[in-house]
């Protein structure tokens, strides 16, 4: 949804340092989730506070970005789900 928003973007290797993280678990089943949805911009405002890009963004700053969208906004929701076991 970043759209000119300067919103914080998803490390390139977010993957590689997850399973170095969970290098003592065997992951027993993954899933990616992707579906897009239509938000408002209030809505857009409210998903762009309860991430990290809060803490990179003033809320000015948001606010004027979300005023020049489109007064409805279509995102794209994408997440991977992974089902580990301890080994």
């Amino acid at each position: 949804m970043d759209r000119g928003l300067s919103l914080v973007q998803v490390d390139q290797r977010k993957d590689e340092r997850l399973a170095a993280s969970l290098s003592d678990f065997t992951m027993i089943a993954s899933e990616q989730i992707s579906y897009t949805a239509s938000v408002s911009r209030d809505q857009a405002r409210a998903l762009v506070e309860m991430g990290p890009s809060a803490h990179h963004i003033s809320t000015e700053d948001l606010v004027s970005g979300l005023d020049r969208l489109p007064k409805d906004l279509v995102v794209t929701v994408s997440v991977n789900l992974g089902l580990y076991c301890q080994t």
